[in-house]
């Protein structure tokens, strides 16, 4: 039988066929979870101790522990907390004595002049009505409400509640919590937007509205009132609560 003859060479590529229909879209997959508001931190300052009425995440530098809280809605945990003190640097090199001054001259012993004769002591006269404390003298103010029913004002509202102090002088309401224990303080405290004078030059035992001053961080107010001299009253439970 005769063998097969070999391969023959290979016939051109044909053309390309025409693209086959695409196919249709998948569906669409189910929407996520939305995810939960991020609620940011309310920052409230340095302070000695927790804030008052707490809210959640609520935060404050606490300057008695040097550190920062949080509160969670039970309980404040530590946020941070102050790093440790540096070692103390090297003592400088003290610095060279100065000369001692010459010493002055001392004057002399003028003589002692002679002792007068004591009289004889006057019969002691009847003691009279104690009088009323005046504007001035150490006694303090007492300071109080006369309509003492609870408010919520905004800057420049006018109160329906009253004040009153029983010296002439200022009348101040302060943020619960602040110092109150000098005029000075309670300066201080002015500054802060934590405390307003409500009645400058009060008469003695007048009762006055209050219209609440600008500016002021939103909390309960107190009352203490100042005489003209700078005794402080005590300071009274306000009824007075700010609200930006």
């Amino acid at each position: 039988m005769a063998a097969d003859g070999a391969a023959g060479a290979t016939g051109p590529t044909g053309a390309t066929g025409t693209a086959g229909i695409n196919g249709t879209n998948g569906a669409v997959g189910p929407a996520g979870t939305a995810g939960q508001n991020a609620i940011g931190i309310v920052w409230k300052g340095s302070l000695s101790a927790s804030p008052d009425f707490p809210s959640v995440k609520w935060a404050y530098s606490n300057t008695a522990t040097a550190k920062a809280y949080i509160y969670d809605g039970n309980t404040w945990t530590v946020l941070a907390q102050d790093g440790s003190i540096g070692a103390t640097g090297e003592t400088g090199t003290t610095g060279t004595t100065g000369a001692t001054g010459n010493t002055g001259i001392t004057g002399e012993t003028g003589a002692t002049g002679a002792t007068g004769s004591t009289g004889e002591a006057g019969t002691t006269g009847t003691t009279g009505t104690t009088g009323s404390n005046g504007t001035t003298g150490s006694t303090p103010p007492v300071v109080s409400a006369l309509i003492n029913t609870p408010q919520t004002l905004k800057s420049g509202d006018t109160s329906a509640s009253t004040v009153l102090s029983s010296k002439s002088g200022n009348i101040y309401f302060i943020k619960r919590g602040e110092n109150a224990a000098t005029p000075a303080d309670i300066d201080t405290t002015i500054a802060a937007n934590k405390a307003f004078l409500a009645i400058s030059g009060a008469t003695a035992n007048t009762s006055y509205t209050v219209t609440v001053a600008t500016g002021l961080v939103s909390w309960v107010y107190d009352l203490v009132a100042v005489d003209t001299v700078g005794n402080l009253s005590a300071i009274v439970a306000g009824w007075l609560a700010d609200s930006r």
